[in-house]
């Protein structure tokens, strides 16, 4: 009985759960600290000189050895087909790029060696993505567990803002959740001030609260885009004529992504993150202006789904939903007008970025091809700079991505990063302009993967964490692994409905 059962289960079912696991796991900081010389170098903790083994690194190593196990018997001509792909030559030859970096900074060859060991990961998780998420049903159940995600971290985030204190503890549940221990009475505590109070911002159970605004611009598209699924879906249904009681499930799941939304957003504002509202709003302009994604029609369908609603129930429901929107813009408009004038004036964050900014600038002109080494800004900034900063926490890799990963990799490594990120673009944008009423192209993947990149791309002027956070970097290279199966799907395999 057990043997029937055994041979039932099939490597492919273990790899998409193991797969889907990783995908819940990544906003927890679920790990085991591993001090070193540098983790204590300035006096406090450092976050970006400390090795760590986490449980998403653990399954991310699980998968990629149940790809090469399941492919054993035709590893070789597996290989052959990936060293094909300019997609995958560019890896390679950015991984090897970095890797000759790290021999030649002998210096800090410890640190850089962990960091680069880490992105090798990293990629390699992202190339066999496309052998796990192979079917158009396991694609929309990834993106599921993403949205399930976001709302878990908005839900805690809004019981951090409620409480101004984590909400675990320190106790077992705060180990397990990775969650930061924040208080008022905690220094180094990320805040604001709201008419002379300090403030606590939201953190979730990531690091800092421009890292959860991040993530969670992530999922509310990816939540947009599964509720407009939904609704299209259910209009199919309804044209169809087919049962009731689906179209009543459908709409049904349709309110339920809405309120999932709503509930992601206020997460967002209670980060109080500039870079993350930024970089949501550019994306919603790319769409409405640029790509001509969302037109009056698009506005005017929506809103004609609610027609089946009685007058009343319908006039209700816009009347609270437009009170709702109009509370939160009132309630935190004020905050942000105030930290976006800090950019302006002087204040001590701008200070600090222009610091580090022109470090990165020196550190470029001093080590132009190869950096510093990878993951050894930090250090750099220490060894150099030390006589210029005067507080702990300024020691921290440059906001600006694009200028750090030059620092550390040097030019042609960040062309090659560019480059690959470019790659991976046009193979969306090339799925656009082969025409939506093409079967195997879906315009909302199109539209999802294209804001999405776009989204990375904004938030790197700003901020840092898609190259030096270890969940960001996990969540950025599941996503491009899964914009290039999306891709292969529709070029090679016909694609699995639901």
């Amino acid at each position: 009985m057990m043997c029937r059962m055994a041979k039932k289960i099939e490597i492919n079912d273990v790899l998409y759960l193991v797969f889907c696991v990783l995908l819940f796991f990544i906003p927890f900081n679920t790990r085991k600290i591993f001090p070193t010389q540098f983790t204590y170098f300035n006096g406090f903790f450092s976050e970006y000189m400390t090795y760590s083994l986490s449980l998403v690194d653990i399954l991310a190593v699980i998968l990629i050895v149940l790809c090469i196990i399941r492919a054993r018997h035709d590893f070789k001509s597996l290989l052959i087909q990936e060293s094909r792909s300019r997609i995958n030559r560019i890896i390679c030859l950015l991984t090897l790029w970095i890797l000759f970096g790290v021999m030649l900074n002998a210096k800090y060859v410890d640190i850089s060696f962990y960091q680069a060991a880490r992105f090798s990961g990293y990629i390699g998780m992202a190339i066999m993505i496309k052998h796990i998420v192979n079917t158009d049903k396991r694609l929309i159940q990834s993106l599921l567990i993403f949205s399930l995600t976001g709302v878990i971290q908005s839900f805690i985030a809004i019981m951090q803002f409620i409480g101004q204190s984590s909400i675990f503890g320190d106790g077992l549940l705060h180990k397990l959740s990775g969650e930061s221990l924040i208080s008022r009475d905690v220094i180094g505590t990320s805040n604001i001030v709201y008419f002379g109070n300090k403030v606590i911002r939201a953190y979730g159970t990531l690091p800092h609260p421009n890292i959860l605004a991040g993530y969670l611009v992530f999922t509310i598209l990816i939540s947009i885009y599964l509720y407009i699924t939904v609704t299209q879906t259910a209009f199919k249904v309804k044209v169809l004529g087919k049962s009731d009681s689906l179209t009543c499930r459908l709409y049904s799941h349709r309110t339920l992504f809405a309120s999932l939304i709503c509930l992601q957003f206020i997460g967002l504002l209670l980060t109080f993150s500039r870079s993350g509202i930024v970089a949501l709003f550019t994306v919603i302009f790319f769409n409405i202006v640029i790509f001509k994604n969302v037109s009056r029609g698009t506005f005017v369908s929506h809103l004609g789904q609610f027609r089946r609603l009685s007058p009343l129930r319908s006039h209700l429901l816009g009347f609270a939903t437009t009170l709702f929107f109009l509370s939160l813009c009132i309630s935190f408009s004020y905050v942000f007008i105030l930290r976006m004038q800090n950019e302006f004036i002087g204040h001590q964050s701008t200070q600090d970025r222009v610091l580090l900014e022109n470090v990165s600038r020196g550190t470029i002109l001093m080590n132009p091809l190869i950096g510093t080494g990878i993951g050894t800004y930090v250090i750099y900034l220490y060894d150099n700079y030390s006589g210029k900063i005067t507080n702990y926490w300024q020691f921290q890799p440059n906001h600006n991505s694009y200028l750090l990963i030059a620092s550390e990799i040097g030019i042609p490594g960040v062309i090659m990063y560019l480059y690959l990120i470019y790659l991976i673009y046009s193979i969306v944008n090339k799925s656009a302009n082969m025409g939506i009423d093409n079967a195997n192209c879906t315009k909302n993947e199109i539209c999802l993967f294209r804001t999405m990149i776009i989204a990375f791309l904004v938030i790197g002027f700003f901020d840092h964490y898609f190259w030096t956070s270890n969940q960001m970097r996990t969540l950025l290279w599941v996503l491009l692994g899964m914009f290039v199966s999306s891709q292969v799907m529709k070029q090679y395999v016909p694609r699995e409905t639901f």
